[in-house]
């Protein structure tokens, strides 16, 4: 919904603070957008790291890899991401498609994946088709050596409940842990309140994917707002380019200045678990 919302407010001259855009920027250029993004303006080069730097740990290391991506913004630069990183590192690509939004049977999908024996498997998908690939590679008990990638959906308290132990050994991308290193000031009081409110709103339950960075976003409009002292479109945009915030999710900071050569930017955080995680569990609950 983003990219539908840019010419508008390029229009309007506003700026324009969003959440985990894949890169919608870099054909707009627009210098007063702003985006809250664990891999910062280089897709390409960052997304897929975590998951083939866990990969090369294999006792063998991979040689080849299939790609598959839903034919979506995001999924799609996910995917660039795996075969740029997977050239890099050698490794061979033996499948590498895409499919559309409104699929719902994936066995044939990945008994085409099964013949062409991966030895990992990076998969960029959302919710709905998550759902349908994990289901489908159960049932066909195809196991390469390592299966996940940028699946959205396995993130989310409902989905480990739903699939439980078909999520074992499944090594996908999330943002945060709540592990030692990510521990930044206020980010553990504001999960022990977001799930004591989760159950009666009706959100996810743990909500450790995307509502620490919302919450960071609001704190980053909140200082930018206190420092410029007055709703003034063009000074918000050059005390984000300027400032760093401390936030939630830790230290955030714009990646270009204002006068950088690109203007696609993101607001990254200095340290994120934006790499690959296991899940193995069937029935989580808040912790």
């Amino acid at each position: 919904m983003i990219a539908p919302a840019m010419p508008v407010v390029m229009q309007r001259n506003m700026c324009f603070l969003t959440i985990f855009g894949a890169g919608v920027n870099t054909a707009f250029k627009y210098d007063r957008h702003f985006n809250m993004n664990v891999v910062g303006d280089n897709m390409k080069e960052t997304y897929a790291r975590g998951f083939l730097d866990i990969a090369a740990k294999l006792p063998s290391p991979p040689r080849s890899i299939a790609i598959l991506a839903v034919d979506n913004d995001f999924a799609q630069r996910a995917a660039e991401s795996a075969r740029f990183l997977a050239k890099e590192r050698g490794i061979r690509v033996v499948y590498d498609r895409s499919y559309p939004p409104s699929t719902v049977d994936f066995t044939p999908t990945i008994r085409s994946i099964a013949a062409t024996r991966p030895d990992v498997v990076f998969i960029a998908s959302y919710p709905p088709d998550s759902n349908a690939i994990l289901r489908a590679t159960s049932e066909l008990r195809f196991q390469p050596p390592m299966f996940g990638g940028g699946m959205v959906g396995p993130q989310l308290a409902a989905f480990q409940q739903q699939l439980g132990p078909i999520l074992n050994n499944l090594v996908n991308w999330d943002v945060y842990s709540p592990e030692p290193t990510m521990q930044f000031p206020g980010v553990v009081a504001f999960l022990e309140k977001y799930r004591e409110l989760a159950p009666r709103e009706q959100a996810d339950l743990l909500g450790n994917y995307i509502p620490p960075y919302a919450y960071a976003q609001m704190q980053v409009l909140e200082q930018s707002l206190t420092r410029v002292g007055k709703i003034d479109q063009a000074a918000l945009a050059a005390d984000m380019h300027a400032s760093t915030f401390e936030t939630i999710v830790g230290s955030v900071k714009s990646a270009l200045p204002a006068n950088g050569r690109r203007s696609g930017t993101s607001m990254s955080s200095s340290r994120t678990s934006a790499t690959a995680t296991s899940r193995s569990t069937s029935a989580p609950g808040p912790r």
